[in-house]
Formats: C-alpha cells, structure tokens, sequence
C-alpha cells in the first residue's frame, strides 16, 4: 500500500485495535522501543549523520541544525522520557465527571481516544518517537509526513517502532510514515480518516497547511520568549535565570529571546548579566535607554518581533511592570514569558495579565515543556487557546464521552402533569462499566 489514502485506512482499521489496549499492553511497547533505541545508539547516530552533512550542504543554520543532529545526550533525554511515560497512569477509561439525573439515571464523562492522528514535522527526528509513544499511551493510531531534511533518521526510528511493535503481538499498522513532498497537500484532504492534524513546522508550511487543511489543525506555537526584570528581584537569581532561559538551549522554542529589564535596576542588573552572558558569546542588543548602560549594538523595531533560536538576545528598558506587560502582550509569540521579583502582587499581576500559554515566576523560561510539566512529554506547544493550549501531552490527545445508564426511564415522564424533577448531583463513581 503506498498511497497516503491507502495507509490511512489502514491507520483507521488499527486505531480499533490500539484504543481497545490494556494500559500495560501499551507500556509495554514504549519500553520495547526503548531498548531498541538504546541498542541502536550507533545506527540511529550513523543515519543521522548522513541528514546532518546533507543539510550542511543546503546550507541550513546553525540552530536547525542544532535541531537536526542527535547526540547521546538527547537519545538518553529521550529515553528518559519514555520510562516516564510508561510510568504514568492510562489517560483513557477515565471517569472525569458522574452524575445523578434522577434516582436510576446516572451520567458519566469518559476520556475516549481521538482515534487518528497525523503529524507533520521537518528537522527534528526525535519528534517521531515522542508523539508517536504519546499517541499509543492515549489510545490513538497515527500517521507522520516527515520532512526531508530527516529522512534518514525518521526511517531508523519508524522501523524500530514498527519492529518493537510486532514483537509484542501487537499490529505495526497503527503507526505509518510517508515522505514525498505531495504527500502533505494529499493528507490536508483526509477528513474522513483523520480526527487531528499537529504541525511542527516551518512557518511558511503552517501557512500552507491553515490555508489548505480541511480537519481541525494543531500548530507548532512560534518561541518568541520573553522575562520581565522587575525592580523588586534578587540580582543573582534575575542573572542566573536569564542565563539559563538564553544558554542552556538557545534553539529552544522556550528559549528566551527578549529581555525585559525595569529602569530602576538596569544600571545594578545588565552590566552583571552581559559579563556572564559574555562567555557564552551570546551577542547582545538593545534600545537606546539600554545602549546608555551598555555598549552594545543598536535594535530595531524587527528585533522586538524576531526569534533567533541562537545565541542572540534583544533588551529593552521600561518604566513600570505595566510597561512590560504592555510590551510582552504587543510582541510575544503567546508561548513562554516569565517575571523575575521578591512581590507575590506583581507576579499576580504578570501571570494573570500576560496572554500567554506558559506564565512563570522566578525560574528559566526552559521548564515549558511536556516532560518537564510531568505531562509525558509534548505532541506540540500549542498558543492557540482552542482543544489545547501550551505543552500538549497525553491530555490533549484525547476526547470524551457521554454515558448514560438507565433503568427504563423516559423523557415523557419529565413532562406530565406532577413531573419528575432532574436532581443534577454530583456523585463520587466511577463508570461501572469499564
């Protein structure tokens, strides 16, 4: 079967057979994969070698390809975050709300899997493993359109699952993976077989598939990441965390990309941070309330609005914590801002003002994230506010339903001349069925 059609329906046929898995049925492929992936270090790190030259060539930059290659740090991160996930509790079956109707009728909430899912990604080959083990967990079948610029990683770790999958009796098919440039505008038409579309993609492949997709889409949320420096903060936490939401993972979409410092603190803060950011050779830029403290390069307009994904940080000087709010809210991609204080009522103020998925207070900018937030990892950080919003783990991934359990009751009983009366309350039980 080589068709996108073909494999979808294939994909559907198995999300039967995936959704209806045990919890431990399911924990047990994500730890098969993970041996696998741990025996295959070298092979994995072999054919990732070959995507890596390749982009070299096409001339990618310096932060794609700091996406694109594999290490053995980031294959022990991810194995890590695979036997977390094994560790976590089924997200489906689960009762999330029960009621009473009356005496005999009783209404209960039930998380269900969406059923299929497809995921489109370019140059982050670990992408895969992560949504794919993420989509199994939840109980739903999935199709990948990888991009080029992976090929040869994508197709190691798609054999390796398919490979862990039939060695513990359960069907290869929920899973697939296609690769031709058509492939994507042919997936943008499958409504009748996909229930969700996640992209992690260039914004110029968002467009095209906002414009084009015909089943509900969610999107890679660009990382234009800011930390406001209140006047009120402990310096040496301000400088560290700075450092870290900068340096730690420059091409990060959680990466910190704009500075935000107050008036009163510059002169004391930024001179301290740029000696430290100094090391990392991170360049700086800054407007003209901040070229007075330090002697740096001048910013434009377009840096307020630009994520670097390198080691480049843009710094402005407000008046007032309202200020920053303002600036955050104007430029802010809606992923991951954070405030830096000692006052608990303008950190309120920040966390409850700030439009965005991801608001922290006094720590890196770094902790939004699937793994971190102790979500099994993340399908996609989302900044659109619908279905899901931030780090989309295994909640995101599912659905519910409506169950009703009766004993003959009838709607014409509601409507005599003495009425039965709805009672509405809330019961602690879960859904007897499951």
């Amino acid at each position: 079967m080589n068709s996108v059609t073909d494999k979808l329906q294939s994909v559907r046929h198995a999300s039967r057979a995936v959704s209806a898995l045990s919890c431990e049925e399911k924990d047990t492929v994500i730890k098969a994969v993970a041996k696998k992936i741990d025996h295959s270090r070298d092979a994995i790190l072999s054919e990732n070698q070959k995507d890596v030259e390749l982009a070299k060539k096409a001339k990618m930059s310096k932060a794609g390809l700091h996406l694109l290659e594999l290490t053995q740090n980031k294959i022990n991160d991810l194995l890590y975050g695979m036997q977390e996930l094994a560790s976590m509790e089924d997200p489906i079956h689960q009762t999330l709300k029960s009621v009473e109707l009356n005496e005999g009728l009783e209404l209960y909430c039930v998380s269900y899997p969406l059923g299929v899912i497809g995921v489109v990604f370019e140059n982050i080959p670990e992408v895969l493993i992560q949504v794919c083990l993420l989509c199994l967990k939840s109980g739903n079948a999935v199709i990948f359109k990888g991009g080029k610029e992976s090929m040869h990683t994508q197709h190691i770790l798609f054999s390796l699952v398919q490979e862990a999958s039939e060695e513990c009796k359960v069907t290869k098919e929920w899973v697939a993976l296609v690769d031709a440039k058509q492939d994507l505008k042919k997936l943008l038409d499958q409504q009748e077989h996909l229930d969700l579309l996640i992209t992690r993609v260039s914004q110029k492949t968002t467009k095209l598939i906002s414009d084009r997709a015909k089943i509900p889409v969610l999107h890679q949320g660009r990382g234009l990441c800011h930390v406001y420096v209140d006047d009120e903060c402990d310096v040496d936490m301000a400088v560290k965390v700075c450092y870290d939401s900068k340096c730690q993972n420059p091409a990060a979409g959680n990466a910190l990309e704009t500075l935000v410092v107050h008036k009163a603190i510059a002169a004391t803060f930024l001179p301290r941070l740029r000696d430290m950011l100094s090391m990392a050779n991170v360049r700086l830029l800054g407007d003209d309330a901040v070229l007075k403290v330090l002697g740096i390069e001048h910013a434009t307009h377009k840096d307020w609005g630009a994520e670097y994904n390198d080691l480049v940080l843009s710094i402005t000087i407000v008046e007032s914590i309202d200020d920053a709010i303002g600036h955050i809210n104007q430029y802010s991609s809606k992923h991951t801002d954070g405030i830096v204080t000692k006052d608990k009522h303008k950190a309120k103020k920040f966390m409850q003002h700030v439009d965005s998925a991801s608001v922290l207070w006094n720590c890196s900018t770094l902790f939004s994230d699937g793994y971190r937030y102790g979500l099994g990892g993340d399908a996609v950080v989302s900044t659109g506010k619908f279905h899901a919003r931030g780090p989309v783990g295994m909640e995101g991934l599912v659905t519910y339903k409506w169950k009703v359990i009766g004993n003959g009751n009838l709607v014409s009983d509601y409507y005599v001349e003495e009425p039965k009366k709805f009672t509405h309350k809330m019961i602690d039980k879960r859904y007897p069925l499951e």
